[in-house]
């Protein structure tokens, strides 16, 4: 029996789940449908369409358009003034311009992710352990010692709670 979806939401869930199961053409069918149906100020669903694209064609190796997809989907939640978000969404441009050799443009999507995370009072937490551990990843590689003994320390911190 065919999976079905009824509400955006239940869509993009569905979607997600095929590509986990490694379902990326139906997961890509299912996204492009709903694209064509959203109405444009369906922001956060716009922002999660995007972000599960950016992972299909991340998965796939296309790492330039997963950083335009991505980047979509963070402007889609900055209009949905969707923080947390905006903030995963910012972690995800990070990585991906970390992969592209895209320095300094990751360390500064790095900063803004965890200072989006900050001013929150509630997040995923592990989702900003990601990317404080990403971001520390990236200080090591940059020998910017002092920064990444900081957020390791963060990380404890984190751990802690």
């Amino acid at each position: 029996m065919a999976k079905t979806a009824k509400s955006p939401s239940e869509t993009l869930h569905l979607a997600w789940t095929l590509r986990g199961e490694g379902k990326y053409s139906e997961s890509a069918k299912l996204l492009n449908e709903l694209d064509d149906t959203l109405p444009d100020d369906a922001y956060n669903h716009l922002g999660r369409l995007n972000h599960i694209k950016a992972q299909l064609v991340r998965d796939a190796g296309k790492l330039k358009p997963a950083l335009d997809l991505y980047t979509l989907a963070h402007e889609h939640y900055k209009l949905a003034k969707n923080a947390d978000r905006m903030a995963h969404s910012l972690r995800h441009v990070a990585d991906v311009s970390t992969e592209l050799g895209e320095n300094d443009k990751a360390l500064a999507c790095y900063q803004k992710s965890i200072a989006l995370y900050n001013e929150q009072s509630e997040y995923s937490v592990g989702d900003k352990q990601n990317a404080l551990k990403q971001y520390a990843v990236l200080l090591k590689k940059l020998k910017m010692d002092r920064e990444y003994h900081a957020v390791q320390r963060e990380l404890a911190e984190l751990k802690g709670t």
